[in-house]
């Protein structure tokens, strides 16, 4: 049989532990209270307080505020970095939309083409411009100078002994055009070949009287000017030419004599049916 233990009675320890948390709680509550008193000052307290603390400001003497100079240095170089900025930003904006131009969204093909397509219509428009404004000029070909020029004076001088030395002439032209001397003389419409060949006789030595041929259309070494001399019973027109006749003399400077035939006659029968045959082919 196993023997039961007495149980201990505990009453008089509980007494105890009570009796000692009774004398804590008492001892800090009154300890609370007394703080209490020292930190909250009644309203006499407070109004007191408030008169002492607005009399010694009320006495205190006021402290002028001293206001330190800016340095103009810094203020200068504030504004030097403000305007900077300002510029860039502008400076940012104006190459955004260059570089957001069409130009720049092209390809590297695409932008050759548009400035090769430039610069054409360039060329054409300033051509066009010249072409403009020599409208009804003769455009002319260079060529190597030569060695005595014909001056304006000459012109005339020639044309002068040219109508002296061809009287029954309609009319007589002379010009002086790219190093070449071109006399016209339109006869009579009654006039035949012989009158065109004996016209144009007259013409050439009327010509050597003022300009000699062996100084102004003759040279060994270098170009010297040409002569040509027409004489026909009517001048053509447009390409087209009823003449009966166009006799020429042409002289240049590397021809040690003046050449003269008619243009109307073939030097060639054969060669010439050829070319109007073919001719009448075409146009039919």
């Amino acid at each position: 049989m196993a023997t039961e233990r007495p149980q201990k009675k505990s009453t008089n320890s509980q007494t105890i532990i009570k009796n000692k948390r009774d004398a804590k709680s008492s001892l800090i509550g009154k300890v609370n209270s007394e703080d209490n008193k020292k930190t909250i000052p009644n309203e006499k307290t407070k109004t007191s307080l408030a008169d002492k603390v607005n009399k010694s400001e009320a006495s205190r003497p006021e402290v002028k505020k001293v206001e330190t100079p800016k340095n103009n240095a810094s203020s200068n170089v504030k504004k030097k970095v403000e305007t900077n900025k300002k510029e860039n930003k502008s400076k940012k904006k104006r190459q955004g939309k260059f570089y957001n131009s069409f130009f720049f969204k092209l390809s590297f093909i695409g932008r050759m083409m548009l400035v090769i397509m430039i610069v054409g219509v360039l060329i054409l428009s300033v051509l066009g411009v010249n072409a403009l404004m020599h409208k009804g000029k003769v455009v002319l070909g260079s060529r190597q100078e030569p060695v005595l020029v014909i001056s304006n004076d000459d012109v005339s001088k020639v044309k002068s002994a040219v109508e002296s030395a061809v009287s029954g002439a309609d009319k007589i032209s002379v010009d002086y055009a790219a190093y070449r001397l071109v006399i016209v003389a339109d006869l009579n419409d009654s006039s035949t070949v012989n009158d065109g060949k004996d016209a144009n006789k007259k013409i050439y030595n009327a010509v050597n009287s003022v300009l000699p041929i062996s100084k102004y259309f003759d040279s060994k070494d270098k170009l010297n000017n040409d002569l040509y001399i027409y004489s026909s019973d009517t001048v053509p027109t447009n390409y087209e030419t009823n003449s009966k006749y166009i006799y020429q003399t042409y002289k240049n400077s590397k021809m040690p004599k003046p050449y003269s035939y008619n243009l109307l006659k073939p030097r060639d029968k054969k060669s010439a049916k050829e070319v109007l045959e073919t001719m009448e082919k075409a146009g039919k």
